[in-house]
């Protein structure tokens, strides 16, 4: 009997013979038949198998009850049977009220055999499964079953339900589901997952679900503990009994509401909004993403799960989201490749006894705001990224990394902190640099020698004086075989090298080295080299050096620009990416200090060519003749410091100009070429001492430099600051052109005044959009943003106090914010200018909304008194429209109030002289304005436009179309406005030529603003004429005709009435457009805006 497995055969008859068929239904392995009563308990128990032989009745389930009460688990049971169809089915229901299921089936000579896997049930289950009555649904219980019943589904998997139904046993397939399968594994349809249900720890059926729902998640895209905790309004429905579950709830109204059922759902509206949703019938749609036709979201990418997981799949024949619920079988997962269960461990501490940290982050991390992997940063993702916030709570998303997966990738929108910002080490920097240098060095030592070309009779020398680091000297000179011309010779100096620097020219082609019996100093170096050069312009480099390939033929452009220019020197960077200077300052008293240290490469500060006081010595380019001129390095600064800032000395002496250029990008490992195994802070007994020797030998011109502490650094070194009127320009943000509202006048002013000789510094409050931190529209213009300095503006000024002469204020509102420090200003400059540019009067356009929304503006009217009375202070006022400049004067008589108005922002063939496209090439209307936020006016101008006039001019029009371009703020939903269909959003836009090339009528329905139209000069000087609002009307001052058509009142009808109008007529169009051309040339022309502009800063005041 070892190792057989005991058969029990229960037979009325005796037969102790197997037959095949009863055979092939054991389970594998070797039996020993026994017989026994079915009255023998122990028998039973001690048995994997049970085969019972009986017809149907009474009987059959006696035997059924003792034997499925005492059956061990893993055991199973065979019954054979000859039963007629109705037997059949009432066999089948006893064995789902068992709980078991049929796993096998087989006839022999009429007789049906029936495997049973055994599910251990006790008695009383027994009894109670074999006495049920037929199953009552209460009301809210079968409402339940009539939206999950699917009577095609149910009888396709079910077939001999269609031949009871027509023997009349059961009225309809829903009847004998209740009757028979409600209490088994079956489901009612595929909204219903039962054998999914099952795997979740307990043995569901429909009817225990309909009683146990809290505990019980119903299919694998629905969690009904997610829902209820999500939801917990829906608590008091469940208890009330209005519905059987939250799934309950979900199906009848949750859907339509946005509920999501599961992380992985994203709402409906959302899935509608982006396209994602088979149809647009809730139940339909929730149907497609079980039956997997549709995708539910973005947490879940599907072709990613089915290729990782192909095999499981087929073999189990499941489809992803179902194999993912089960947990266990999928190896408790991720759905998408997003999520790092290494780095989310490791990056999360606080998780080391989560199970399942899948699970953890979709239902919680990703609320929490933890993050996924190292690629995205949820702090950088929604503090970069301000609409995000917004968006996250409109579209019922989880957190961000759910926005990005649904927005933020298609937007483009940057998920974690560019790399080329992230701050690196310096040491590990260095370790980079070395390596690179080192990798050379070995294939050179192998054999690969770098080949610098022949030169006959050089125009450049460059000149590298070394002392050892071999591989340094290797990684330069490999560089430059790269990028030499053939009238550009290298000569190195070597100062006596222990290292292979002493065979270098093993190694090396045509360069030409000069080896020195013992050491010598920089200067030293750098003077043989210079004497023994052929170039007419010296090039001296450290060997710790690197160039980016356009470097040195910047150089030598920027040298010979100008014959009064001595030495060229570069923007200089460390190992780690970190500016170590751009430009120096030689202080009064000889120390120095470089421009930008620990900056970013791009700032915009460093993008600037300037005169400054020295450059750094690790590269400069100098005209040999006046090198020679000037007496070469002065030897007495030897071993090395201030030889530098004694040469760039005696250059400006000579009247000689040292100037800086941001395109020579120099990469410096620094400190590398004469200092060894000691920091850099070993020197400073010897620093001092040669600033000693630099104020006793330039003590005349040291009186003429900065003070240390007067001035920034940034001011100090450009020597432009210390002549001329310097004018500290206070914005909202950096100005750029294409931000409009105000700020493309912003820009021409300060290109005006640097145009007229002043030197014009930013004060910007706030930062721009801009993410590359550089403004090309304010080249040659120092930017200083508020966000830099923890001080206060007052501070700033003090800090620099020396340096401005006039502070030009932008805008009332900030004239206001920054009230007290003005005041201070003034008290400490009692010479200076305060010029108050008002741009345009806020509470006017305050007052105009009011009137607009049927508001009584009486409120708006003290607050225009108290913006015109803050600018008392001011020593000139300045404004667009002579209709605010006489507000002003009437509140402030005394006041010197000046008119500067926009200039137009003209096409570049300027289109009084040139011709201009005909009235027939052009077919749009079009429209132009900047939306910085909810109040803006050129947002209430687009909403209105599209959604009440527009359409109008569509019925007329049909197959015109509307052009709307200008930078939009993110932070301002698209939803607001009705881009139907002829609409065409460009947002900002870089050429307005081409965009007004493509327009017939500019419309600019303005309801309310303040200051002057510049959108409106700037349509008319790009000869496209437009219709405009009786407001823009008085405010731009121009007869009828001239240039615009307007509307009596600011009606749907009527606008579109006038932009009909001039669209269809050639005549009135081109008549309009002349007209206007002259007018703005006359009053918004270069010309005009100049002498405004000279009389906005003429003294006296």
């Amino acid at each position: 009997m070892t190792g057989k497995k005991q058969l029990l055969l229960i037979d009325p008859t005796g037969n102790r013979n197997l037959s095949e068929e009863e055979r092939a239904l054991l389970p594998s392995g070797q039996w020993q038949l026994v017989t026994a009563s079915a009255n023998n308990p122990e028998a039973i128990t001690q048995s994997r198998a049970v085969l019972v032989r009986a017809g149907l009745g009474g009987d059959l389930c006696k035997v059924l009850e003792v034997v499925n009460g005492k059956l061990t688990p893993g055991s199973c049971l065979i019954i054979a049977t000859q039963p007629d169809q109705e037997e059949l089915a009432r066999l089948e229901k006893l064995a789902r009220n068992l709980g078991l299921e049929i796993t096998q089936r087989s006839t022999q000579s009429g007789q049906i055999l029936l495997r049973f896997d055994s599910r251990p049930i006790r008695p009383d289950q027994f009894t109670a499964a074999i006495n049920r009555p037929t199953q009552v649904l209460t009301p809210v219980q079968q409402d339940f079953l009539g939206l999950v019943f699917d009577e095609a589904w149910y009888l396709s998997r079910h077939p001999v339900v269609t031949h009871l139904i027509k023997q009349g046993l059961y009225a309809n397939a829903e009847a004998y589901f209740v009757a028979e399968s409600a209490n088994a594994g079956h489901s009612p349809g595929p909204l219903v997952d039962v054998p999914l249900c099952d795997k979740q720890g307990v043995p569901v059926t429909f009817l225990y679900y309909l009683t146990n729902s809290a505990s019980v998640s119903p299919c694998s895209m629905f969690d009904e503990s997610y829902y209820r905790n999500r939801y917990p309004d829906i608590a008091a429905g469940i208890q009330q009994g209005k519905f059987v579950s939250g799934y309950h709830h979900f199906l009848k109204s949750g859907y339509r509401e946005d509920r999501r059922p599961h992380p992985f759902l994203l709402p409906f509206s959302t899935r509608i909004k982006f396209g994602l949703t088979a149809s647009d019938i809730p139940l339909q749609d929730w149907l497609a993403i079980l039956e997997g036709r549709t995708e539910a979201g973005v947490l879940f990418d599907v072709d990613w799960y089915r290729a990782v997981y192909q095999s499981e799949l087929i073999r189990h024949d499941l489809l992803p989201h179902r194999h993912f619920a089960q947990r266990n079988l999928c190896g408790k997962a991720a759905s998408l490749p997003d999520f790092d269960m290494e780095y989310y461990r490791n990056a999360y501490p606080d998780l080391e006894d989560v199970d399942d940290l899948f699970l953890h982050y979709l239902y919680k991390g990703i609320q929490e705001e933890r993050r996924p992997n190292d690629y995205f940063d949820p702090q950088y993702y929604l503090s970069n990224h301000p609409e995000v916030a917004r968006e996250i709570a409109e579209l019922g998303l989880l957190g961000s990394f759910e926005h990005f997966q649904l927005i933020g990738a298609k937007r483009g929108l940057r998920a974690h902190l560019p790399l080329a910002q992230i701050l690196v080490p310096e040491r590990e920097g260095k370790a980079i640099f070395e390596r690179q240098a080192e990798l050379i060095a070995a294939n050179v030592r192998m054999g690969y020698k770098i080949r610098l070309p022949q030169v006959a009779q050089p125009k450049v020398s460059i000149i590298i004086p070394v002392v050892d680091n071999f591989a340094f000297t290797l990684q330069l000179l490999k560089q430059l075989s790269h990028i030499l011309d053939a009238d550009t010779e290298v000569i190195v100096v070597d100062a006596a090298s222990k290292d292979e620097t002493r065979k270098l020219e093993a190694y090396v082609d045509n360069v030409n080295v000069i080896h020195l019996d013992k050491r010598a100093s920089f200067s030293a170096n750098c003077n043989l080299g210079a004497l023994l050069a052929g170039g007419e312009t010296l090039v001296f480099m450290n060997n710790d050096i690197t160039l980016e390939p356009d470097a040195l033929g910047n150089a030598m452009s920027r040298l010979h620009s100008a014959p009064d220019i001595a030495c060229v020197g570069g923007r200089v960077m460390r190992s780690h990416g970190l500016v170590q200077e751009a430009g120096n300052v030689i202080w009064s008293d000889g120390s120095t200090n470089g421009v930008g240290r620990d900056n970013q490469a791009n700032a915009h500060n460093l993008l600037t060519v300037r005169d400054v006081d020295m450059c750094s010595a690790c590269f400069i380019a100098v005209k040999r003749d006046v090198f020679g001129k000037i007496g070469c390095y002065d030897e007495a600064f030897d071993p090395g410091y201030c030889e530098d800032a004694d040469l760039a000395l005696r250059f400006w002496k000579a009247g000689y100009r040292v100037v800086y250029d941001p395109t020579v990008v120099v990469h410096h490992y620094e400190y590398g070429s004469y200092s060894k195994g000691r920091p850099p802070s070993t020197s400073a007994a010897l620093i001092l001492a040669h600033q000693q020797i630099l104020r006793h030998k330039h003590a005349d011109i040291l009186k003429q430099q900065p003070v240390p502490g007067t001035l920034s650094v940034l001011f100090a070194a450009d020597r432009r600051y210390r002549q001329g009127n310097t004018i500290l320009f206070i914005e909202d943000r950096p100005p750029e052109k294409h931000l409009g509202s105000g700020y493309v006048r912003s820009v021409d002013i300060i290109q005006g005044l640097r145009a007229m000789g002043h030197n014009v510094v930013v004060w910007a409050r706030k930062r721009g959009h801009n993410q590359h931190a550089c403004y090309p529209d304010l080249a040659g213009v120092d930017v200083v943003h508020a966000d830099e300095h923890v001080s206060s503006l007052s501070q700033f000024l003090q800090a620099n106090h020396m340096l401005f002469q006039t502070l030009w204020v932008c805008r009332t509102h900030n004239f206001s914010f920054y009230y007290p420090d003005l005041m201070a200003w003034k008290a400490a400059h009692p010479g200076g200018q305060l010029i108050a540019d008002t741009e345009a009067l806020t509470a006017i356009r305050e007052i105009e909304q009011m009137r607009v929304f049927g508001l009584d503006p009486a409120s708006a009217q003290g607050k225009l008194k108290q913006e015109i009375a803050s600018l008392e202070l001011a020593d000139r006022v300045l404004t667009v429209s002579q209709a605010e400049q006489s507000l002003i004067q009437q509140q402030l008589p005394d006041k010197d109030c000046r008119l500067l108005a926009h200039q137009a922002d003209w096409p570049r063939q300027h289109p009084v002289r040139k011709v201009r496209k005909a009235f027939e090439g052009r077919k749009s209307f079009g429209f132009l304005g900047a939306v910085h936020g909810f109040e803006s006016p050129n947002l209430d101008s687009i909403i209105w436009l599209c959604n009440e006039c527009f359409p109008r001019i569509r019925q007329r029009l049909p197959d015109v179309t509307l052009r709307i371009a200008g930078y939009w703020d993110e932070r301002v939903p698209h939803g607001l406005v009705q881009f139907t269909d002829g609409i065409e959003w460009l947002g900002a836009v870089d050429d307005l030529d081409d965009f007004f090339s493509q327009i017939r009528v500019f419309l600019a329905p303005t309801r309310f603003a303040a200051g002057l139209p510049q959108k409106i000069a700037s349509a008319v000087a790009h000869g496209v004429p437009c219709v405009v609002s009786p407001l823009l009307q008085r405010q731009i001052g121009w007869d009828e005709q001239v240039g615009y058509l307007a509307p009596a009142n600011l009606t749907p009808d009527e606008y579109a009435e006038c932009a009909v109008q001039l669209y269809n007529d050639a005549r009135q169009w081109t008549r309009i457009r002349e007209a206007g051309l002259l007018a703005v040339e006359r009053d918004f022309g270069e010309r005009a805006f100049v002498r405004m502009l000279e009389r906005a800063v003429a003294s006296p005041l």
